[in-house]
């Protein structure tokens, strides 16, 4: 069995465009992640649900549902990370509606991959801190 620090956290990257789940995959890959890609949001739920992934990212306008109602959902089982992206919701009405349904960051595309490892990294730094507090409490 394998120790839990080199346990890879597992990612769900969310997109109906195939260009874009290939290139992060790859890149979050590279970086020493596990990827799990989904094109729609209807498959988002059940490969959340089957694949229980540390953190998901994923698009707002997706075919049969809306990258807010995923967060909603995903938020409503548990405390995963969940960061949206988006070409379209640029706004920050849109930013204040997506922390609205519990999302803990928002990323505008373009972006550059960099940017949006960075955040991986903090968000999953942020819950597995507070798993360990939680564990001693």
């Amino acid at each position: 069995m394998e120790n839990q620090d080199t346990v890879k956290k597992k990612i769900l990257v969310v997109d109906d465009e195939v260009k874009i789940c290939k290139m992060l995959k790859t890149f979050l890959e590279s970086e020493g992640y596990d990827v799990v890609t989904a094109g729609d949001g209807q498959m988002a739920l059940q490969k959340y649900e089957d694949e229980k992934p540390d953190i998901v990212i994923t698009d707002l306008l997706l075919p049969k549902v809306h990258g807010f109602e995923i967060c909603h959902r995903i938020k409503e089982k548990g405390t995963t990370p969940v960061i949206l992206m988006t070409a379209v919701y640029t706004q920050t009405k849109y930013k204040i509606e997506g922390k609205g349904h519990g999302a803990d960051d928002y990323i505008i595309k373009p972006f550059n991959p960099e940017e949006l490892l960075s955040k991986v990294k903090k968000l999953l730094e942020a819950a597995e801190a507070g798993a360990s507090v939680s564990q001693q409490s």
